[in-house]
């Protein structure tokens, strides 16, 4: 601590010792910060931060007794001021927006903890609460996905509702008998449908098709997104 500021008061919560007392080593040793207690449960989680009050919980998602994901949501139900630093292996992307939505405002990949990595992300949450920090590797991911749902939308822009429907289709590894049996048109319209959407998106080949299709993720963006319909028929 420098000068008389009030250092930001820290509890660290995961089950695995070794993790937990390499993160309390590291934040000890930042100006500033104090790690005020631990827990290594869900449960304990909770007692700890109504007992101490601190600004910050770290806080690791996989526990006993208690998920990090519901004591984050409990927090976030009683209105807890702390600011929740969810630490966790995991980076899928549904995964994260699911714990940002139930309170936590930043998240940190195991693998990046370092002493730095910490002192950064729990300095952030704890000085501005309305913003969301994040790992940088899943921050560019999430660039990465966003210039990928980009280019879906421009594809989508292209292709009439019919050729989408076409398209989705042979994202399933359908043949163009299949195809016409399940949009019932016939082989014919499916094989023109097929050689313009080859045209469009630049491909030579149905096997590149295919693939194009696997590599943007086309059949299971259709699947979870219901929003996703394509253009309108043409």
């Amino acid at each position: 601590m420098t000068g008389t500021s009030v250092p930001i008061r820290v509890v660290v919560a995961d089950d695995h010792h070794m993790t937990r007392s390499g993160v309390k080593t590291a934040l000890s040793q930042s100006s500033g910060i104090e790690v005020v207690g631990e827990a290594s449960d869900g449960v304990e989680a909770l007692d700890a931060v109504s007992r101490l009050k601190p600004d910050v919980l770290v806080l690791d998602i996989e526990m006993p007794r208690m998920s990090g994901v519901e004591v984050a949501r409990r927090l976030k139900k009683a209105d807890s001021p702390v600011a929740i630093l969810a630490l966790s292996a995991f980076d899928d992307r549904d995964y994260v927006y699911g714990l940002l939505d139930c309170g936590a405002s930043g998240y940190l990949m195991k693998e990046e903890a370092d002493a730095l990595m910490l002192e950064d992300a729990v300095r952030s949450i704890a000085h501005d609460r309305t913003e969301m920090w994040m790992s940088p590797s899943f921050a560019g991911r999430l660039v990465r996905n966003h210039l990928a749902d980009r280019r879906i939308k421009s594809v989508m822009e292209q292709l009439t509702g019919r050729e989408w429907d076409v398209l989705r289709e042979i994202g399933q590894g359908k043949s163009n008998v299949e195809i016409a049996d399940s949009l019932c048109i016939s082989v014919h319209t499916v094989k023109n449908h097929v050689d313009r959407c080859k045209s469009k998106l630049k491909l030579k080949s149905r096997a590149e098709l295919v693939a194009w299709c696997w590599q943007n993720n086309i059949v299971r963006t259709m699947a979870d997104d219901p929003e996703i319909d394509g253009p309108g028929q043409s």
